[in-house]
């Protein structure tokens, strides 16, 4: 284990380790065979932060999983019953074949550039023999003070800052920023205050002028150069769908390449000039795959082949030799990995995964680093991954959200995008709908509101504590307070139990959709779900004793159902069934893979459709069924509206007119009087230019 670069090592495989786990295990090693007790712990680790005494726990189950350990016969960590634990693994020197490339100092948990230059300094090193061949390289002496945040801090060295200047401060959102190759000028796309549509600008770096690339209308995103400098390839949304589009860089006529399609996700130029990468779908339920569009006639050519039901592939980037191709690639449940593979076509490699979202990536100058902007810890952050592998490295950004990085040709500077998101909660009564409460209010992400059993508590996920959790508003006194100490792991679809003492979640650990349930009064949390595979959450079932679950089986999910133990688990007959929902009744209601609209299951296996996607817009992320009927969103004319389908009739009515900023997101009170909405309070992005220490931000 190497601490300050949070990763485990065994053999050739290498695992990255949150901090906090790195730091649990780090102050075990600093005294082997003794007892660290749960108090001294919680102070070491989480210093100055307010947590139940369960994410050590889940920590501590968390390093037994990665540690190949088990609590019932440990090898590894022992628990010492209403103590605290010890690790009782035999400590003493490292093999040299284990330590290979490992025997200097490791690096800074901050990227000092691209390449990486690794900071001097001397420390006494440990080893520490885990089973299995599995060695752990353990600074005793130093490390474990430099994990204790109140102790050993004047000792070690500071980061090193990069240097940030801002390029673009525009009103309204500035994107997907693209150097040219002499780094003169920045082709990105922008869309100004009120308006609807992108449009792709170019703006001089030494003087701040801007000027349009195009003077025809469309939405235009996406700018990539070509090797010379010379012309721009962009994405175009006309009528018919996307497009690939290239203009000249200093003005002229827009030439359109390749065939139409129904969304585009990232192109990159070939070195060479001669062919276009980029990733495209033609239908909704297709994957993104990778294309290549050759520029001499025209022709396309598919560069990779997804599994059906997955998310597919985006993000194409050529490395500077031309030789190798990265992408990110994202499964049926919400993981995205980046995947490395010879531009020439062959044997696709796995460079890093276990992101839930993914904001862009390029290569850096010296093609032996990818940049990468991923949610490793709950927010849009950017990582130095290395080609040749290892653990991602922080590049320190001093903005919101980093996106859409772009190293252009200079190893020492990049450009990327600071995104700034900021939502809101508020009730409407549907009676009185004009008049809005916003509640809990913040200036960071709030999202996944909905009501409690009662109607007397909003459960919602949050940033305000730095990374994604579940917080509580008691509606009586206001109060607001963190239930849930997750740490980095994504969050989606919170769902309370029947009897409100209970939230399930999907959480995304270590790369896998799980579903975790978290006790209301306690915080204390329990993965129902096993590890490696991916389980989509469904709903409750109506008695509140076990949970409804799309898995991952082959090409295909499976709904089951489980018990909150996490035992119990077995398959339910409904062939191609999604988001099942169990009325109070037994009967089933649920979205099936293969046909559009909403079902319910009777008895005998016969079934009826609800109703129909061209009159529920947005499908199961936007809708809410009861035992009467379904709310959903939808868009009539220039107008979104939350509208009710009564399952008896068939009848639809439109109940709330949404405002403009509006997210999309609501949920209905049990009693149907009242609505949960997220909205837009802050948004806006721009262009920073980041130039490494010794270069220039000018």
């Amino acid at each position: 284990m190497i601490p300050r670069r949070h990763l485990v090592r065994r053999g050739d495989v290498e695992r990255t380790m949150e901090p906090r786990l790195m730091a649990v295990l780090v102050q075990l090693a600093s005294r082997p065979g003794e007892v660290v007790t749960r108090t001294e712990l919680l102070d070491a680790v989480w210093a100055g932060t307010v947590v139940q005494e369960d994410a050590l726990t889940q920590a501590v189950s968390q390093l037994r999983r990665l540690l190949d350990d088990d609590s019932r016969a440990p090898a590894v960590i022992e628990t010492i019953p209403k103590q605290g634990y010890r690790l009782i693994a035999a400590v003493g020197p490292a093999p040299a074949a284990a330590t290979a490339g490992a025997a200097a100092p490791p690096e800074a948990p901050v990227a000092a550039g691209l390449p990486l230059r690794h900071r001097g300094g001397r420390s006494r090193w440990l080893a520490l023999a885990l089973p299995a061949g599995l060695v752990a390289i353990v600074a005793v002496v130093v490390a474990a003070v430099w994990f204790r945040p109140d102790a050993g801090r004047k000792a070690e060295p500071g980061p090193v800052t990069w240097q940030e200047r801002p390029l673009t401060a525009f009103p309204g959102e500035e994107g997907w920023p693209a150097q040219s190759p002499d780094g003169s000028l920045v082709a990105f796309a922008r869309r100004e205050e009120g308006a609807v549509a992108f449009r792709v600008q170019l703006l001089r770096v030494a003087t701040g002028e801007t000027f349009p690339l195009t003077e025809e209308p469309g939405d235009e995103t996406s700018p990539a150069w070509s090797p010379d400098g010379e012309r721009v390839a962009f994405a175009r949304e006309v009528a018919e769908g996307f497009r690939l589009c290239v203009a000249p860089a200093m003005g002229g006529p827009v030439q359109e390449l390749g065939p139409l399609h129904w969304a585009l996700g990232g192109h990159d130029w070939a070195p060479d000039g001669a062919s276009i990468v980029y990733s495209a779908k033609d239908g909704q339920e297709a994957p993104m795959r990778l294309l290549r569009l050759r520029i001499a006639d025209g022709g396309v050519e598919p560069v990779t082949t997804p599994e059906p039901l997955s998310r597919g592939d985006t993000w194409p980037r050529f490395s500077p030799d031309g030789a190798q191709l990265a992408f990110v690639r994202s499964d049926r449940g919400s993981s995205r990995e980046v995947l490395v593979m010879p531009s020439a076509g062959g044997e696709v490699r796995r460079l890093t995964g276990g992101f839930s979202t993914t904001g862009g990536l390029d290569w850096a100058g010296d093609g032996r680093s990818l940049v990468l902007s991923a949610t490793l810890r709950g927010t849009y952050e950017l990582w130095r991954v290395p080609v040749a592998g290892g653990a991602p490295e922080l590049l320190p950004t001093k903005g919101h959200r980093a996106l859409h990085p772009d190293c252009g040709r200079d190893d020492g500077q990049l450009v990327f995008v600071d995104s700034l998101l900021d939502t809101e909660l508020e009730i409407r009564t549907l009676a009185a709908p004009e008049q809005a409460q916003t509640v809990a209010p913040s200036t960071r992400l709030d999202t996944g509101a909905r009501f409690s059993p009662d109607g007397r508590t909003v459960l919602f996920v949050s940033e305000r504590s730095g990374s994604r959790e579940l917080w509580l508003l008691d509606r009586d006194s206001g109060a607001v307070r963190q239930l849930s100490a997750f740490a980095g792991d994504a969050l989606r679809k919170p769902r309370w139990s029947p009897d409100g003492r209970r939230v399930a979640v999907n959480v995304t650990r270590n790369g896998w959709l799980q579903v975790v349930v978290v006790d209301v009064a306690s915080g204390l949390q329990r993965q129902v779900t096993p590890d490696g595979g991916h389980y989509r959450l469904g709903h409750w079932s109506a008695d509140g004793t076990g949970l409804f679950y799309s898995r991952e089986r082959g090409a295909e999910w499976q709904v089951g159902r489980v018990r909150l133990d996490g035992t119990g688990a077995i398959d339910v007959h409904c062939p191609g069934c999604l988001s099942l929902h169990e009325q109070p009744d037994g009967t089933l209601t649920y979205f099936r893979e293969t046909e559009p609209g909403l079902f319910r299951g009777l008895p005998g296996g016969r079934e009826d459709r609800l109703s129909v996607p061209e009159d529920d817009g947005a499908g199961t992320e936007n809708l809410e069924v009861t035992t009467d009927g379904s709310w959903f969103t939808r868009v009539t004319g220039a107008e979104s509206w939350l509208s009710y389908r009564d399952f008896a009739t068939g009848a639809v009515r439109n109940v709330l007119r949404l405002p403009d900023n509006a997210t999309g997101e609501f949920h209905v009170s049990g009693d149907g009087r009242e609505v949960l909405l997220s909205t837009v309070a802050r948004s806006g992005s721009d262009l920073v230019l980041m130039a490494e220490p010794g270069g220039s931000a000018q």
